[in-house]
């Protein structure tokens, strides 16, 4: 049995991804660390209960939930949220939770899983960091671009502290991707139809399409990528 450990399952994106990863082999198995149990029906699918803003407990908890005799192959930081306030009025409590999660977390779990895949002598092993193309363009989400941004050069440094174990670490930046978030802001046909004239390929994109990218980074296709960030947007970046 082969494991991939997935953050935030709930955004749709994760769920898909994992969904994904269980329908490719009947040996793949997922482990989700989320605050919502999953719909997923299937027995391959564990479940761990942990809000990963509370960071500090999170090697703890780990040690007590997760068998040490897994062979966890991937390694998935999909985790993350959006919060619209200015930078002239974002708090310290508010910054320290959105890096709790989408740095401090991500950087705790990589190293546990390096450490562990180095030790067991595991080849092949990836990681796969979920970034944003807000990473480098402004959309007055500050904190969370910030965040991301520092996910992104994490992944680098993670890249080049693994590349003598064949351990890869690569990104993915979805734009605009149809997902529940989304369409809370595309509550009119009216809004939908603007937001797709946005984007040059004149639709958005799908969590499926963000799944298939993943599952071809996980794959042994991908095993001389690393230290990449695909981004799958539709071309929005280079136009906003």
């Amino acid at each position: 049995m082969h494991y991939t450990l997935i953050t935030w399952w709930s955004s749709w994106i994760g769920h898909q991804i994992a969904q994904s990863i269980l329908n490719r082999s009947k040996k793949d198995w997922v482990i989700i660390i989320d605050k919502i149990l999953p719909s997923i029906q299937d027995p391959r699918c564990v479940f761990l209960k942990f809000d990963l803003q509370q960071v500090e407990t999170l090697s703890e908890y780990l040690n007590q939930e997760i068998n040490p005799n897994y062979s966890i192959i991937a390694l998935i930081n999909n985790a993350g949220y959006q919060e619209s306030l200015s930078p002239l009025e974002v708090n310290l409590e508010e910054i320290h939770a959105m890096y709790a999660v989408s740095v401090y977390a991500t950087v705790l779990l990589s190293q546990r899983f390096a450490k562990r895949a180095i030790k067991s002598w595991l080849r092949n092993g990836r990681i796969l960091n979920i970034t944003s193309i807000h990473s480098e363009i402004i959309r007055e989400i500050p904190h969370y671009s910030s965040a991301k941004a520092a996910l992104k050069m994490r992944s680098k440094e993670f890249s080049y502290a693994l590349k003598d174990y064949n351990i890869t670490v690569n990104c993915i930046a979805p734009g605009a991707i149809l997902t529940p978030l989304l369409q809370k802001d595309l509550l009119t046909p009216e809004l939908c139809k603007k937001a797709w004239l946005r984007v040059p390929l004149s639709r958005l994109g799908t969590p499926q399409e963000i799944a298939e990218l993943a599952l071809f980074l996980l794959s042994p296709s991908s095993s001389y990528i690393t230290w990449s960030e695909f981004v799958i947007d539709g071309w929005l970046s280079l136009v906003i």
